[in-house]
Formats: structure tokens, C-alpha cells, sequence
């Protein structure tokens, strides 16, 4: 009779390498969400607007709440794909 283990093994192992590609590809391409939401909130075109001199204003101020909240997003579903990379069927005990 032959044995599953090995093919399990193999499928978890490739599982967690997929999930971790998932969370360095979000993490890779965090700098072009923000990117996109800065050129969404005009946020790209503020030194030529003001100078080279940064201050809070109606401008920036709800772009930097979006930008930090995506932050928090893409961080949060990082650590759901690194969650998920070490998951078991059989539970944690």
C-alpha cells in the first residue's frame, strides 16, 4: 500500500510557498497603491503646487489618512498570508 504523506507534504509546502510569494507580491506592490493614491488625491503634485516646504493643510491631510490606512491594510493582509503560510488542519495544541 502506498502512503499520502509525502504528497501532503508536498502540497502543504507548496501552499506556503504560494502564500509567501502572495505576501512579499503585496508587499512589492505597496509602494504603487500608495503611488496611486497619491495621484488620486493630488497629493504627486503638491511641491509643485506649495514648494518645497511640507505643512498640513485640506490637501494632504485626508491623503495622508488614506495613505496610512492603506498601510495598515496591505500590512494587515500581509499578515493574513503569513497567518495562513503556517496553518493546520489538526489545530495549534
Amino acid at each position: 500500500m502506498v502512503s499520502k504523506q509525502p504528497l501532503d507534504s508536498k502540497r502543504i509546502w507548496i501552499k506556503r510557498a504560494a502564500y509567501l510569494a502572495l505576501a512579499t507580491g503585496v508587499l512589492v506592490g505597496m509602494p504603487l497603491v500608495l503611488v496611486v493614491i497619491a495621484d488620486l488625491t493630488g497629493v504627486i503634485h503638491f511641491s509643485e503646487i506649495f514648494g518645497p516646504l511640507v505643512w498640513w493643510n485640506e490637501l494632504s491631510g485626508p491623503s495622508f489618512v488614506v495613505a496610512f490606512f492603506a498601510i495598515l491594510l496591505i500590512v494587515a493582509v500581509i499578515i493574513y498570508f503569513l497567518a495562513k503560510m503556517f496553518d493546520t488542519s489538526q489545530g495549534a495544541w
